[in-house]
């Protein structure tokens, strides 16, 4: 009969890569990921409980929000960032954000309570609001309303600007009949000119100014949803307790063979 092959230390490690690999890509050709089902019998055989992986993928399959920005005259002078979840917001949560909020922006900012379930917190850039909503509860971020009045305020002053420059030209050239390259036309054409250069420095400015508050929102955002998500996780299951060898019952003396009991027993 042919001895079956017995596999070294490298062929077994070599072996079950490669089979694990190809499990794997058989696996994404055929369903292209898990189903809640599939992930709910999973669940059930490490032992994680049916609330606990609801809450993951509820954290996980909800939407982030939108963003929205307040325009003026073709121009976003500011952004709102609305985040809506389930679940509860609770104190410790508020404590964590404002914390994120101190350390992204550099100053502490002033916190307030708006009734009874709403909270705020502002800084000279940024207006945030928590509030309780009848499947959970939302966050929203604003640019702080000083920075929208003072946008919409320059805007309109360098439109004035325009409009009174055009107005005066219009009125020096049909009144006095001068020509358009004169040092008369040019001079009061200058209102437009400085009118129409600052709303233009602004319409670059504005964009940017909102794009780099975006981001510092989406940072601290993302550290909501991690929170939320380390919550909603399960705890590791527990290892089982290492032996001590040290504490081992030492092993017995090895019996006599065979051979030496017969001969003890014939001497006898």
């Amino acid at each position: 009969m042919s001895k079956e092959r017995r596999y070294n230390e490298q062929e077994i490690a070599a072996i079950f890569e490669r089979a694990a690999a190809e499990e794997a890509a058989a696996g994404e050709t055929e369903s292209g990921g898990l189903t809640r089902g599939e992930l709910a019998h999973i669940a059930q055989e490490v032992g994680i409980s049916p609330e606990a992986l609801a809450r993951a993928l509820s954290a996980v399959e909800q939407p982030s929000g939108d963003l929205t920005s307040t325009q003026f005259v073709g121009v976003p002078v500011g952004i709102v960032r609305t985040l809506e979840r389930t679940g509860t917001f609770t104190e410790e949560d508020w404590n964590a954000l404002v914390l994120d909020l101190h350390r992204t922006f550099g100053q502490p900012g002033e916190t307030r309570q708006i009734g009874r379930d709403r909270r705020a917190w502002q800084n000279d850039q940024l207006h945030v609001y928590a509030e309780p909503t009848p499947t959970g509860y939302r966050l929203q971020f604003r640019t702080a309303e000083t920075q929208v009045g003072l946008g919409k305020s320059l805007l309109g002053t360098n439109i004035v600007f325009i409009f009174m420059g055009l107005f005066f030209t219009l009125l020096v050239a049909l009144k006095d009949n001068v020509d358009l390259f004169s040092a008369k036309m040019l001079f009061v054409s200058m209102l437009a000119v400085l009118g129409a250069a600052g709303y233009g420095l602004l319409a670059l400015r504005l964009p940017r100014r909102n794009k780099a508050l975006a981001a510092q929102i989406e940072h601290v955002l993302s550290g909501v949803i991690k929170r939320e998500a380390a919550t909603a996780a399960p705890s590791p299951l527990p290892m089982p307790p290492a032996l001590d060898l040290d504490l081992a019952p030492e092993r017995e003396q090895e019996a006599e063979p065979p051979s030496e009991r017969r001969r003890n027993r014939t001497r006898e």
